[in-house]
């Protein structure tokens, strides 16, 4: 189902066409959803969103932002919600595969990780990445500073490319580049019920839809047996942390 069939079937409910939901050029209808949409996701790390991607830091730290989805840097962007791994990886080709695992935590205070004292006042002293990705691996450690999203990776000066595993944000629905997703998809009963939710708050209260609270909650207990059963699915397949 692409956004804009939703949103037919959403004014529908309503008994309206989606073009009464447009104010001044601002498309009510379109916000409501992706309220609902960004809601979601904030309630649960889903596991059709896990996803891996590559970035480049160093122990200066970079934007999480800065993600791709293959290391060469032209791979599309992707906006990790969290991450949950981090890897040195090895190139076969065109193909990349994991080859060890870095330390790796989410920290609010960099005080907590990095040793503070008169040799290294700045924080954990900087070290030129050896030559082998194994060595690379070695007393390396990756951290997300979350107050900041911003990526580090201990004892590198050189930017250096990682390999991240984590959950991603889907973006929101838009008219052109951005018009369906698994949410969409798969759980597009519970969206509906969510959308009309957040569309009356909009609305003047005899103009608002009459929905049942009921129907949203064993909407988001199939959103839920559907996300555990693909989690156990990626699990059992070792694709899932």
């Amino acid at each position: 189902m692409t956004i804009a069939n939703f949103k037919i079937k959403v004014a529908a409910y309503a008994n309206r066409d989606p073009s009464s939901f447009v104010v001044s050029g601002f498309d009510i209808l379109l916000d409501a959803i992706n309220d609902a949409h960004r809601e979601c996701q904030q309630r649960v790390n889903f596991a059709r969103a896990f996803k891996g991607g590559f970035i480049q830091t160093n122990a200066f730290g970079v934007a999480l932002s800065g993600a791709v989805t293959n290391p060469a840097g032209s791979g599309t962007a992707i906006a990790f919600k969290n991450v949950v791994s981090a890897w040195s990886y090895v190139t076969y080709g065109t193909s990349y595969a994991k080859f060890k695992q870095y330390d790796f935590i989410n920290e609010v205070d960099l005080k907590n990780i990095l040793p503070m004292d008169d040799e290294y006042p700045n924080g954990w002293p900087i070290v030129q990445a050896p030559t082998t990705v194994e060595q690379q691996t070695l007393k390396r450690r990756v951290y997300v500073q979350t107050g900041t999203n911003k990526i580090f990776l201990t004892g590198v000066q050189d930017l250096t490319w990682i390999w991240l595993d984590g959950y991603q944000m889907m973006p929101d629905y838009d008219a052109v580049t951005v018009t369906t997703d698994f949410i969409l998809d798969n759980y597009h009963s519970w969206l509906l019920w969510a959308t009309l939710q957040k569309i009356n708050g909009y609305l003047k209260e005899d103009q608002r839809v009459v929905i049942s609270q009921r129907a949203l909650e064993q909407a988001w207990d199939v959103v839920m047996q559907d996300d555990m059963g693909q989690r156990e699915l990626y699990t059992n397949n070792n694709a899932l942390n």
